[in-house]
């Protein structure tokens, strides 16, 4: 399979993945040090609309805007740049596909989201929505008033992870502008249109809503709601605003979660959900109540089937983006390169004259036959449901000589490549005797527990050994601070993620681990999926699944109001595991008051860590009541 890419101001664009009617966009190689390239978006504007100077300015504003959106569930954009006066924004490349192909290949192979999926997606949107109407300036505070005004299918994405992500923000609104200067037409995708936004009335964020609350409909009925066989009569249809019961479409649909879609798409905004946290509050308490167990990854697993025969094929095209480098820095530095399985030294001393931009074949090792032959066996397809995508991407990446697995280990300007034993470099001597310096480290500091293992010293002397550094927490004003343990490891590269919530407060728990409340800075090793629990007393628990890609982040959620009961729960023996709903608990037997949500199934279950046995119970708890459960865990059943 070939490859075409080409050189895009300093990035490497390496195929087409969408065009619209405003722009193109593609998956690129952004450099980084040491030759490593991060992919991303980029979406290029369409010359066209690159010559039209008032489009411009209004996009450079709406762009500013969008570049102060730092949340979960949406696509994030890094930066607006120019290039030879064509205009791109640099974006976040989301893996996976938008809910328009995702509800494309349902009908096409007579399959539907279950209503836990289409409400989880849902409760995803109205949350991105609810921090995007009430983002504010960062500087001065002001109120942004964003609305996205283009609420469909196909601006929400769906990671192959289970992430649901709204994409285009700001640039709706950009793009709306421009077209006001065309008389007689109506901005925005017909179909998903408000009643006022069809009738050209002033908007506010409720217009939102109402498109969220077609996609629902849609989701929950496997129909459109608004489709008519011209544009004016669609507009006919939104104005009218009749809408058909879903009970009667479907009718295993809770008669509770028709009332919130009817609220939702009620003609008269002010009977409408007046926030989109409203929204997020109703369908997250039914949703634990049919499936208070649901987790991202039952849509991952949903979606990766869908596009199974396209994941296969994607990965191929990964293994050749592997090999495509960039052009060698115009300096009079040493660069490494790498030659099938030897290494070879050349320097470059151009002084003065532009480097061939053209990309040839990148001088990386082939993929092993075998690795291409698995790719096309016949158990490829179940592969790209049980196999991690991150995980075969690193395995291709080894074979490939690309990039390598390990981070990279040194702070410094030298550029270096990895060729299966570690990093090159020609700049200093000093390097040549920083193993043995690190292996005798090793010794001293680990005395006789790591004589013990004199393989893993050495191989942790030498930086063979990538456990993943425990996170460290600095609490900035709530709290005492905490630092984990950390492991032999902390070499591997690290991001500070600023812990917010909406309240304060919030206990912050990492992969079962209790790390402080918010507000709080955290250490996280970048690259790697870490699970972020948020609890506070009186509001629902806030699950996340996270992977810092960036040095400074900042985690924002909402907490929404909960109806609560407590829970006394005492396991004999003492000091046993407790889980709730599958949730490991960090605190030990007996537990006083566990605060939990009022009227949901809990299961209760009590695990001894000496013997495995187990017990457990299936509870519901009233509000503002106190549940007294014992547990007898003592032997296996």
């Amino acid at each position: 399979m070939s490859t075409k890419a080409e050189m895009f101001g300093k990035f490497i664009l390496l195929d087409k993945i969408a065009v619209g009617g405003m722009a193109e966009v593609y998956r690129a190689k952004a450099p980084g040090a040491g030759g490593i390239g991060k992919i991303i978006a980029i979406k290029r504007i369409l010359p066209q609309y690159s010559a039209h100077t008032d489009f411009i300015d209004m996009f450079k504003n709406e762009a500013k805007i969008a570049l102060n959106l730092t949340q979960a569930n949406i696509g994030q954009i890094y930066e607006f740049c120019e290039e030879k006066e064509q205009f791109y924004l640099t974006m976040e490349f989301i893996d996976g596909r938008n809910l328009r192909q995702i509800l494309s290949r349902c009908s096409k192979i007579q399959k539907a989201l279950t209503i836990e999926q289409c409400v989880y997606i849902v409760t995803q949107i109205s949350n991105a929505l609810d921090y995007a109407h009430r983002c504010t300036d960062k500087n001065t505070g002001i109120p942004l008033n964003i609305i996205h005004r283009d609420m469909s299918p196909q601006n929400i994405m769906i990671s192959y992870e289970g992430e649901v992500k709204i994409v285009d923000f700001g640039i709706a609104k950009a793009e709306s502008k421009i077209e006001n200067t065309r008389a007689g037409t109506l901005k925005g995708k017909f179909g998903y249109m408000s009643p006022e936004q069809a009738e050209g009335l002033e908007l506010d964020s409720r217009t939102d809503i109402f498109s969220v609350g077609i996609v629902l409909w849609e989701l929950l009925s496997g129909e459109r709601l608004f489709v008519a066989n011209n544009e004016v009569n669609t507009i006919r249809k939104i104005r009218e605003c009749q809408i058909p019961s879903l009970r009667k479409i479907n009718p295993n649909i809770h008669e509770e979660l028709e009332r919130i879609t009817s609220k939702a798409l009620a003609r008269d905004r002010s009977l409408r959900y007046q926030t989109a946290s409203e929204l997020h509050r109703d369908l997250s308490r039914f949703l634990y109540k049919i499936n208070p167990e649901f987790t991202p990854q039952d849509l991952s697993i949903f979606v990766k089937t869908l596009f199974k025969d396209e994941i296969i094929e994607d990965r191929k095209k990964v293994i050749e983006f592997a090999k495509i480098q960039f052009p060698p820095v115009n300096d009079d530095k040493t660069h490494v390169v790498v030659d099938n399985t030897k290494t070879n030294t050349k320097t470059y001393t151009e002084t003065g004259s532009a480097y061939d931009h053209s990309l040839g074949p990148a001088k990386v090792s082939e993929p092993p036959k075998d690795l291409i032959l698995n790719l096309n066996s016949d158990n490829a397809k179940d592969m790209a449901i049980k196999v991690d995508r991150g995980e075969l991407f690193k395995k291709t990446m080894t074979h490939s000589s690309a990039l390598p697995l390990q981070q990279n280990r040194f702070n410094s300007h030298t550029q270096s490549s990895y060729t299966g034993g570690g990093y090159i470099r020609k700049e200093s001597s000093f390097f040549k005797w920083l193993p043995i310096l690190l292996l005798v480290g090793a010794v001293l500091v680990g005395g006789a527990a790591l004589l013990k293992d004199p393989v893993k010293a050495f191989n942790w002397a030498m930086g063979f050994v990538s456990e993943a550094p425990i996170y460290q927490n600095k609490q900035s004003s709530v709290g005492k601070n905490q630092t984990l343990p950390t492991t032999a490891a902390t070499l591997v590269e690290n991001g500070r993620v600023t812990f917010r919530s909406i309240p304060s407060g919030a206990q912050i728990t990492i992969d079962n681990h209790v790390v402080g409340t918010t507000p709080a800075e955290v250490t996280l090793p970048l690259n790697t999926r870490v699970s972020i629990s948020l609890r506070r007393d009186g509001y629902l628990p806030y699950e996340h699944d996270y992977m810092g890609t960036k040095s400074i982040d900042e985690f924002l959620a909402t907490l929404q109001k909960a109806s609560m009961g407590y829970l006394n729960i005492d396991v004999q023996p003492s000091g046993s595991d407790v889980y709730i709903n599958g949730q490991k608990l960090s605190e030990k037997s007996p537990i006083k008051k566990y605060a939990v949500q009022a009227g949901a199934v809990l299961k209760v279950m009590a695990v001894n860590p000496y013997t495995n046995a187990k017990d457990q119970t299936t509870v519901v708890v009233k509000q503002d009541t106190v549940k007294n459960i014992t547990l007898f865990p003592r032997k296996n059943r």
